[in-house]
């Protein structure tokens, strides 16, 4: 192959003169650019050649960063995609496992319409869970967070249907009446307090999140004072193994999701919910043995 450049030295090698020597040596590897004419004798020829065949391996490797530069490019665009992707993930992860913990009531819910009845269950857990619920999905509107949002709506109309349900079938209405007018006037005055007192931003929500973190860990750590009484007796029939499982899967998510938002308020108050049910699962592990002459937690429905 024959690659033609016209050296003039008033002008030294025009961009289109070059560039069809520039392709042919690319071709070669500048093994043809001896061939190449030059109208200056053999030293200008030898001069063009060793000038072209340099500019050939600058415009190589230009070309070789350049492509490195797209790869790169390319490749903090499919990263920066994936916290996006990831967050999305664990979002989702959320609802589905926070909705299934509170579905866990719908057990209870069951055994109340049976049999006309609230033997064996408690009030106040299903009316803080409402309260709980009510804060948080206070804090997903001031944080615009979907995720938070979605998930509260959905458990507090449960926690509600539950605390109907209950007042329904219990024999105590003027006890069960009065804790929930309580938690009621609790509700308006935290409102009031927040929506008054406090001025609009991170104010309102950095005290709304605290105030709300406390509650929930209050939350987790409650039946540790059961978890006493269970290591005492070695019977692990009043825990729920389908709650508990809920409940770790619950809370890994949110504490995920809380770093991969940077946001200590969610972070916090769920990780007390991981280890609390580790212990559960502990506790199910070590007191199996003893409780095999009863109804065994496996054989509960999940």
């Amino acid at each position: 192959m024959t690659s033609r450049i016209t050296c003039d030295r008033r002008n030294s090698f025009p961009l289109e003169q070059i560039y069809p020597a520039l392709v042919a040596a690319n071709q070669s590897q500048c093994g043809d650019l001896k061939h190449t004419d030059c109208k200056h004798g053999s030293r200008e020829k030898e001069r063009c050649s060793f000038l072209l065949c340099n500019f050939v391996q600058s415009v190589r490797a230009v070309a070789v960063q350049k492509q490195q530069y797209y790869y790169l490019q390319s490749l903090c665009e499919t990263f920066s995609t994936c916290p996006m992707d990831l967050l999305q993930l664990l979002s989702w992860t959320c609802i589905v496992f926070t909705v299934g913990m509170f579905s866990t009531g719908l057990t209870d819910l069951k055994r109340m319409r049976e049999s006309k009845s609230t033997d064996n269950i408690q009030f106040l857990p299903f009316l803080t869970t409402c309260l709980n619920n009510l804060g948080w999905l206070y804090y997903g509107i001031l944080k615009q967070d979907q995720t938070i949002i979605l998930v509260n709506v959905i458990g507090a109309l449960l926690q509600i249907v539950y605390i109907i349900t209950y007042i329904n079938y219990t024999k105590q209405k003027r006890l069960v009446m009065s804790q929930t007018l309580t938690a009621g006037a609790v509700l308006a005055v935290g409102w009031f307090y927040f929506s008054t007192f406090l001025t609009e931003g991170d104010a309102r929500l950095s005290q709304l999140g605290l105030t709300c973190s406390v509650v929930t860990v209050s939350m987790y750590m409650s039946p540790l004072t059961d978890l006493v009484n269970i290591v005492r007796s070695g019977d692990v029939q009043c825990l729920s193994f389908p709650l508990t499982v809920a409940t770790f899967f619950t809370s890994t998510s949110w504490v995920f999701y809380g770093l991969q938002l940077n946001d200590n308020y969610i972070v916090v108050p769920n990780t007390p919910g991981i280890f609390t049910s580790l212990l559960r699962f502990f506790l199910f592990w070590r007191f199996a043995s003893v409780n095999q002459s009863s109804p065994s937690y496996k054989s509960m429905p999940m």
